[in-house]
């Protein structure tokens, strides 16, 4: 079995390897969480390898299909944090949706359907933690289970400094791993930490520094609504995409000065009015790249010029840190996938604000 891309924690760590559907779903379901499995784009062939191992109550999981791939939960067990290493994915549940890549984390919630879709190439890092571990360390945090089901933000931004620190929990799980296969449990190293102490960093990170339904009870701060010109703005700006946007504008539409608009979307949303825009723009570039009709000689340029885009090296740049891949490459894929490519094909829904939605 070829473990390239494979971490060398989890390699010899084999749990499946198949091309057929049903044989896959089953194997998964059986580590992470039940879910339906179809392959996209009317491809048939799979290239499935999975590897797992666990850290206490916590397992950590690495995947890849080998083609594109639909993911549906519904009745989810574990509260999953998927991780890509390669290739880019999407998460929608209910109306919102994250583009998981290498800067962005998507989340799977006991109780939450999501749907899950990855690019062919995709492989990824999952990290499991079972409903009842995580509720219990809930009650242990704050004295009382909780008062409802405990439920996630679909995406975590793995750039701002909570997301980051994800990392080298990472490490910590795979270090374990690999001491556990290369050493004697009498001659373990005494000052590396415990796989109970790296146990409790995941589920701190899961509580602690993920917005979600027990944010209030645990004390971390849930993000106000806009102010009223605030979401006018926002408004506006989904409304005139096509049209040309500055912040002075888009200040003038709502009737505030520029300085208080610029404010607002800092306080409020952690960014700026024109990255604000950007964003949604890039979005609308990625669903018109992903839809692209063969017959119709789409080019990345005339799309990106429709969507305001007029510097196209600056637009490559941010294209690629959003979605893992330069535009071009969405393009081809569409391209080598025309039944995927129709003129009716749903858009990606607009970003939620950062503070709303952690920019989906």
């Amino acid at each position: 079995m070829p473990t390239d891309g494979v971490p060398p924690s989890l390699a010899e760590h084999l749990v499946f390897a198949g091309r057929d559907v049903d044989d896959t779903r089953e194997a998964v379901s059986s580590v992470i969480n039940p879910h339906t499995l179809r392959v996209r784009d009317g491809g048939t062939d799979l290239d499935v390898r999975q590897f797992a191992a666990r850290v206490g109550e916590v397992t950590l999981s690495y995947l890849s299909y080998g083609a594109a791939v639909e993911i549906t939960a519904t009745d989810a067990t574990c509260f999953c944090l998927h991780l890509p290493l390669a290739g880019h994915g999407q998460a929608r549940s209910g109306p919102r949706t994250v583009f998981a890549n290498r800067r962005m984390a998507a989340v799977t919630s006991p109780g939450e359907p999501m749907a899950l879709r990855w690019t062919a190439e995709a492989a990824y890092l999952v990290v499991c933690v079972e409903q009842a571990v995580l509720e219990r360390h809930f009650a242990a945090l704050t004295g009382a289970p909780p008062s409802g089901p405990l439920t996630l933000e679909i995406g975590r931004d793995l750039t701002d400094r909570p997301g980051r620190r994800w990392f080298p929990i990472i490490d910590l799980l795979q270090a374990e791993i690999e001491q556990r296969r290369d050493t004697p449990a009498a001659a373990e190293d005494p000052l590396a930490p415990s796989a109970a102490t790296i146990e409790e960093l995941v589920l701190n990170a899961l509580l602690l520094w993920h917005p979600g339904s027990h944010s209030a009870a645990l004390g971390n701060p849930v993000a106000p609504a806009p102010s009223p010109y605030v979401r006018r703005a926002l408004e506006h700006a989904r409304a005139n995409l096509a049209a040309p946007l500055t912040v002075a504008s888009l200040a003038a539409a709502v009737g505030v000065s520029v300085r208080t608009l610029q404010a607002g979307f800092a306080r409020e949303l952690g960014c700026s009015p024109s990255a604000y825009v950007r964003d949604l723009r890039l979005d609308r570039v990625h669903a018109e790249l992903s839809a692209a009709d063969p017959a119709l000689g789409v080019h990345v340029t005339d799309v990106a010029l429709r969507w305001g885009f007029s510097h196209l090296g600056r637009f490559s740049s941010s294209y690629a840190r959003r979605f893992g891949e330069l535009p071009s490459a969405t393009l081809n894929r569409s391209r080598a996938n025309p039944r995927s490519a129709t003129p009716n094909a749903r858009r990606i829904a607009s970003p939620r604000p950062k503070r709303e939605g952690r920019r989906r």
